[in-house]
């Protein structure tokens, strides 16, 4: 991901109705997101449809998280620039003291500190609810590598198609 600007909401619903429509039978995978996403909502019925999916746990190591994440976003000086600007929607939640440190962190250099950071103290946390809430899950995988957990997933999960 990036932290470009979002679509609007008239945009977004636009672009996933089409999207959507595109779908041909089978197995859909989705990652769980709470209804907000930013500053935009999913639909509801599609959030409604997506509390009565099939779940899976897919895992994976701090130090993988926090390299694909480092890598996404990446650490030129643009991309750290948005990345601070982004982290002011955050102060409420980790405090102002909290947000200083990140910006001597990246000032040093420090990205995969101030990313396994947010992810241990913040967003872990805040995404253990949302797993809890999709308990039970009908396997759980580790997605360290992407590929192998792909096919441990579909190996077990995915239907041929019909055509």
């Amino acid at each position: 991901g990036t932290m470009d600007s979002q679509p609007s909401q008239k945009d977004f619903e636009a672009a996933l109705w089409q999207n959507l429509r595109d779908f041909s039978s089978g197995d859909v995978f989705i990652e769980a997101e709470s209804r907000k996403i930013g500053a935009i909502s999913l639909p509801n019925f599609l959030f409604e449809r997506l509390k009565k999916c099939t779940t899976i746990l897919v895992t994976g190591s701090t130090s993988k998280r926090v390299s694909r994440i480092v890598q996404s976003y990446g650490t030129d000086k643009v991309a750290v620039a948005r990345a601070l600007t982004s982290l002011e929607h955050l102060k409420e939640q980790i405090g102002t003291q909290r947000i200083a440190q990140i910006k001597t962190l990246a000032a040093e250099g420090q990205f995969e500190e101030i990313v396994e950071r947010l992810l241990l103290d913040h967003y872990d946390p805040l995404y253990q609810k949302g797993i809890n809430q999709c308990a039970p899950f009908v396997m759980t995988v580790n997605g360290d590598d992407a590929r192998a957990a792909a096919q441990a997933i579909c190996a077990t999960r995915c239907r041929p198609s019909l055509e």
